[in-house]
């Protein structure tokens, strides 16, 4: 990606089984890999976000999605009034929204707003 990375990261995880439940259509080719592929993918994706603490959020998603929402919510907010108080050039207020939670990260043309967030509920309800 030229160098340009996400300034932060939202790993939604469940275990495989538990997402088995949820699905409404049939398994897709990686998904019929099996449940021991799976766990050691999910385990991939871990151990990554350990590597990267500061910057991949790990978010339990097997609970329900208006949960999940609030949890990133919260976890954004407080990204974002971090990087504000650091004078973090990369983020840019969006002077035009009365949302606390949109904000322009500069650097990476990355928009994080209402509508990013509401998509958790209403993609996985």
């Amino acid at each position: 990606m030229d160098g340009i990375w996400p300034a932060a990261v939202f790993r939604l995880d469940m275990p495989p089984t538990a997402a088995d439940r949820r699905l409404a259509r049939p398994l897709d080719r990686m998904e019929r890999q099996g449940n021991e592929f799976r766990e050691r993918l999910r385990a991939g994706f871990l151990a990554e976000a350990a590597r990267q603490e500061n910057r991949i959020y790990i978010v339990d998603a097997d609970r329900p999605p208006e949960t999940v929402q609030d949890e990133i919510r919260r976890i954004a907010k407080s990204y974002l009034a971090t990087q504000a108080r650091t004078d973090n050039p990369r983020l840019l207020t969006d002077t035009n929204s009365h949302n606390p939670y949109t904000a322009r990260f500069h650097a990476h043309g990355i928009l994080a707003s209402n509508a990013a967030l509401n998509w958790t509920a209403r993609s996985h309800a």
